[in-house]
């Protein structure tokens, strides 16, 4: 075991530094650091970048939290590479921005809700023309969408008052008469549409032809708002309502490195469970079909194939870096196959070297036997005698060439016993 374990000393050397010089041509760790461009503090996107920050200060990375107006701004941020992750509604992208933006993953859809004083006569998008319409700050994901949509009804500043109003504000001017409707696209679950519902002065403007607009804008989807969800007890809504609907969407800047990104992709994965507040056609949140942004590779391959069977066993980081040293399986198979297949010969010859090597003073003795002189045999014999000690004492052989080791002594033996006979004479 001892003669193994020398011969195996110089392979792990030379294959540890075949393993230096491999890891010159690996890409460095990425470093463990994330901004998150999380939306308003106290939103249901900054609820989550928290839970984010929670899962992925759990792996080890440091996180920034970056409170923004909405998805305009985090668009900018991402772009600037201010940020590396951020919140973004469907229809916020821009033209281009494919090229630079990828989508982690849609987490939920996000509703139009469009509100309207309950006495109004106000009963399609269309009755909006000439009216006071509040539709959002300006940066905000629901600003955006509400523009688009109001210009595919032929309603825009040029025939309608377009307000760029904080939600608490344009709330409190259309219960008071003073707006005609207010616009908001937000989850089902915020206390925000809750307190609309409740309100007596005010109720929801049901969308008409929401399938031609999703055939207008295809990151749009239909959705369904059950009976009594609101309020079981006073049966809030009072029946079910279609809803169109933007996705929610993760989206990273694509300087982000593609080991952070699947971190990402798991802890979204963790985090999300699909809307209990709303149905669409069986589609589970969070997924990767309805995003408006290219989804990320990485993202893609975890939403795909789930963990990998290192990640499975190892922790996330250190199954990251066995799968980013993969490169060292070159030297490894370069080195280890020939070396493997040499092993067993020059195991064999360093464990019969111990004992050959006896045989060269064996072997100077037996062939001074005819020539010496009856003075010097005590001598000689006195040297086999102590061969035969240090053979004995010092010659170390698994028990599978004990053959051998037994001969060599029988040899030393034999010759010891004809140096004693010729002395004898």
């Amino acid at each position: 075991m001892k003669e193994a374990i020398k011969l195996w000393i110089p392979m792990l050397l030379l294959i540890g530094g075949a393993f230096w010089f491999t890891s010159r041509f690996i890409q460095p760790e990425p470093k463990k650091e994330l901004t998150i461009a999380t939306g308003r503090e106290g939103g249901v996107y900054y609820s989550y970048a928290l839970r984010y920050k929670k899962l992925l200060e759990a792996e080890g990375v440091k996180v920034h939290l970056h409170p923004t107006a909405g998805s305009v701004e985090t668009r900018k941020l991402l772009l600037s590479h201010k940020a590396d992750i951020g919140f973004m509604q469907g229809g916020t992208a821009q033209k281009g921005d494919e090229k630079r933006l990828s989508a982690v993953a849609a987490i939920y859809p996000e509703p139009l809700w469009i509100f309207v004083v309950k006495k109004s006569k106000i009963t399609s998008l269309n009755d909006l023309r000439d009216k006071y319409v509040a539709i959002g700050e300006h940066g905000s994901g629901t600003f955006a969408l509400s523009v688009k949509l109001l210009r595919a009804a032929g309603i825009d500043s040029n025939n309608t008052a377009i307000l760029d109003l904080n939600d608490s504000k344009a709330c409190d001017l259309l219960k008071k008469g003073e707006i005609d409707a207010l616009f908001r696209v937000i989850s089902a679950t915020s206390p925000k549409i809750k307190h609309c519902f409740e309100n007596r002065k005010l109720r929801l403007l049901p969308i008409r032809r929401i399938d031609a607009f999703i055939l207008r804008f295809p990151y749009l989807e239909k959705v369904t708002l059950p009976e009594g969800v609101i309020d079981l007890a006073r049966n809030i809504p009072a029946h079910d309502l279609d809803l169109l609907a933007a996705s929610a969407m993760v989206v990273t800047s694509n300087h982000l490195d593609k080991v952070l990104v699947r971190l990402m992709a798991r802890v979204i994965k963790k985090a999300h469970n699909p809307p209990a507040m709303l149905k669409s056609d069986g589609t589970t949140y969070p997924n990767i079909t309805a995003t408006q942004l290219p989804v990320h590779p990485s993202a893609a391959r975890y939403f795909t194939e789930g963990d990998s069977w290192l990640e499975k066993i190892f922790p996330f980081w250190i199954a990251a870096n066995i799968y980013r040293l993969k490169i060292l399986l070159i030297p490894i198979l370069t080195l280890l196959i020939p070396l493997l297949k040499s092993f067993l010969p020059l195991y064999r010859w360093r464990i019969r070297s111990k004992i050959y090597r006896w045989y060269h003073q064996l072997n100077e003795v037996d062939r001074l036997i005819e020539t010496l002189s009856p003075e010097e045999i005590p001598a000689q014999i006195e040297k086999l005698e102590q061969l035969q000690k240090e053979i004995k004492e010092h010659t170390d052989v698994p028990l599978s060439y004990m053959g051998e080791y037994y001969l060599l002594r029988t040899h030393v033996a034999f010759v010891l016993q004809r140096l004693r006979e010729i002395s004898n004479l």
